[in-house]
């Protein structure tokens, strides 16, 4: 892929900034289509009416402002080599690319060969040398895992049979993989710790389920949601779940209802402070005496 190259100065240069939209989108497509066709900066004549709604304004205020130049078939982009790169120079940076491309691949693949020999040499070491000894893994011991897989129970050495009781063994392969076995096998006890524990508290947790469900299926006094008819919590318990009830009885007959509330006479009040009160007379003038006050049947 090649380059279109624009300066950043362009949009106020003297030939461009007071430019018809169409002269400047013609310039700048047509100078792409060429970058990328390796053309020189050279423009067909068919190309402008497929680059551009107006090519005839275009063409004529690009040759007219010296941005283009005509040539034999077409028009031609001013100072194209100074600015942009030549089909020449192009097609030379690809070759070299290229080339560069293809000694990278050959020293890549070399340099895998040789690794794959020694990985095959290391293999065959491997399978000449002396049996190690294997880690007890005793069948039927599942490892309590969804995969299914088996995990000894028995600790594996750390070490390998012949310096399993030397306290600074030399260098040693076949060590680290004892070395690794027994890292492999201290994280499996550890998931299997885990394991155990959740399976057991998931367990307890469902029996206290149950047991509670049974307590409020059992229980004649609260809900199934185990609620009092005051929405308290029921312990289940029948004398204390009475005593709750008395006290929230209690609690109501001291403030009773505000709706069962009665208003008291006015008149009734002031004859039980002064029976003699002039107030009696003036009351009574204004609301009438009840045949019960008055003495009458």
């Amino acid at each position: 892929m090649t380059w279109f190259k624009v300066d950043d100065s362009f949009y106020d240069h003297p030939k461009v900034f007071d430019a018809p939209d169409c002269a400047v989108a013609l310039w700048t497509r047509a100078g792409t289509w060429s970058a990328r066709n390796l053309t020189d900066g050279f423009v067909p004549t068919g190309m402008p009416a497929r680059l551009c709604d107006d090519p005839d304004t275009a063409v004529k205020e690009l040759v007219r402002r010296g941005l283009w130049l005509r040539a034999t078939g077409g028009w031609r982009f001013h100072d194209w080599a100074t600015y942009q790169p030549s089909k020449t120079a192009v097609e030379d940076l690809r070759s070299k690319r290229a080339e560069a491309g293809k000694r990278g691949g050959q020293a890549k693949a070399a340099k895998q060969n040789a690794s794959n020999g020694l990985a095959n040499a290391s293999d065959v070491g491997k399978q000449n040398a002396a049996p190690s000894r294997p880690v007890p893994s005793p069948s039927g011991l599942g490892s309590g895992f969804s995969n299914g897989e088996t995990s000894s129970i028995l600790e594996p050495p750390s070490k390998c049979d012949q310096h399993i009781n030397d306290d600074d063994p030399p260098p040693c392969g076949r060590c680290g993989e004892a070395r690794r076995a027994r890292e492999r096998w201290d994280v499996e006890q550890a998931q299997r710790q885990r394991h155990e524990t959740a399976v057991a508290k998931s367990a307890s947790a469902k029996e206290r389920a149950a047991l509670i469900a049974a307590e409020i299926r059992n229980c004649p006094r609260c809900d199934h949601l185990g609620r009092l008819p005051s929405q308290a919590v029921c312990n289940h318990e029948p004398e204390a779940t009475k005593a709750a009830e008395l006290s929230a009885a209690a609690r109501a007959a001291i403030r009773p209802p505000v709706a069962s509330r009665q208003r008291a006479d006015p008149i009734a009040l002031a004859r039980q402070r002064d029976p003699e009160s002039p107030l009696d007379a003036a009351l009574a003038e204004v609301i009438p005496i009840r045949p019960s006050e008055a003495g009458e049947p």
